[in-house]
């Protein structure tokens, strides 16, 4: 299971959505996919403030997903 590492968060997603996922952005233009991976960052980072818990929300999976899908394993 592929895993997005953020200081000491780390996020899990699905290999069969990240494999999904890379197969949409390779067909996006290089603009399009820079703005769907900041998108993925933005909603990331909101789905981390949103839990007061620590749990990884879906859409902090969906946007993990994105993310790994470019190949970026931590940030």
């Amino acid at each position: 299971m592929p895993m997005l590492r953020i200081g000491t968060r780390a996020f899990h997603a699905e290999s069969v959505r990240v494999a999904n996922e890379a197969e949409r952005m390779f067909r996006l233009s290089p603009e399009r996919r820079r703005h769907r991976l900041e998108t993925a960052k933005t909603k990331l980072v909101r789905a981390i403030e949103a839990t007061e818990n620590g749990d990884a929300s879906a859409a902090a999976s969906a946007a993990a997903a994105i993310i790994l899908s470019q190949g970026i394993d931590s940030i």
